[in-house]
């Protein structure tokens, strides 16, 4: 199994990071990922989730206020876990357990409701392997949600590449056919794979400008956003490979 970006990288990512950090669902894509997840989900009080890869917390800080999940986090890098504290402490949120492990050695014998994980299975070459893990950690009838950016085709491969061609390298190309073949492979029911989103500013990552992490630019980034969201939410968009931000896979064991 090789890692596209190593833990060295991680580690020095999260001690850097800014608080706090939340999840922005304004833009024009995550509109459509809210949506999309609110017809998926429809409460999660009572139920758990668990994030695989859960650094900064912003995705946990939703599912608690949006649905109601006690939610739980993992990830590899304890100075990941360590933000995340701090992260939902900033928004009031209590995670019922956060757990510095790697998800190729997990030792957990807890299942949950729902699985779930964001932009991170496109760091990895043998995906099939990793979506079985998440799998493993699903309760029977639960669902697993895996979405990934959609860097590696179309004009955003041309952009990311402009960008920042390092970034771009860390990811590995994964189309809504890959994703649909590895759910339907290890045994998920009600498969749904599909693009989703328009073309979207939000999801390249210029790294560091002049050696300054990109999180020191978050609030010129996003005035920068606002403006251009009201332009490009008036253009015609088609939800596909060519276009699309996200890849997404839902299914049901």
């Amino acid at each position: 199994m090789k890692k596209l970006t190593e833990k060295e990288y991680w580690d020095k990512y999260w001690k850097n990071g800014i608080l706090p950090r939340y999840r922005n669902m304004n833009t024009i894509s995550m509109k459509l990922v809210d949506k999309l997840l609110k017809k998926k989900i429809k409460t999660g009080k009572g139920k758990t989730l668990l994030e695989i890869g859960c650094a900064p917390g912003s995705w946990l800080i939703y599912f608690k206020k949006t649905f109601g999940f006690d939610v739980y986090g993992m990830d590899y890098i304890q100075s990941g876990i360590d933000y995340t504290k701090r992260n939902l402490k900033y928004a009031g949120v209590k995670a019922s357990g956060l757990y510095t492990q790697d998800i190729f050695n997990n030792k957990m014998r807890r299942k949950f409701d729902v699985v779930f994980s964001w932009g991170l299975l496109e760091h990895f070459t043998d995906q099939e392997l990793i979506v079985k893990k998440h799998y493993e950690l699903v309760k029977k009838g639960g669902l697993l949600i895996i979405f990934v950016p959609n860097f590696q085709q179309g004009i955003n491969r041309i952009i990311q590449g402009l960008v920042n061609k390092k970034i771009l390298d860390a990811h590995y190309k994964i189309t809504r056919q890959d994703m649909k073949r590895i759910y339907e492979e290890i045994g998920l029911k009600d498969v749904e794979a599909e693009y989703i989103g328009y073309f979207d500013p939000a999801i390249f990552n210029p790294g560091t400008v002049l050696g300054v992490d990109k999180h020191k630019f978050f609030k010129v980034h996003n005035i920068a956003m606002k403006n251009s969201t009201r332009i490009l939410k008036r253009l015609p968009y088609f939800e596909s490979k060519m276009f699309s931000s996200f890849v997404y896979g839902i299914g049901r064991k």
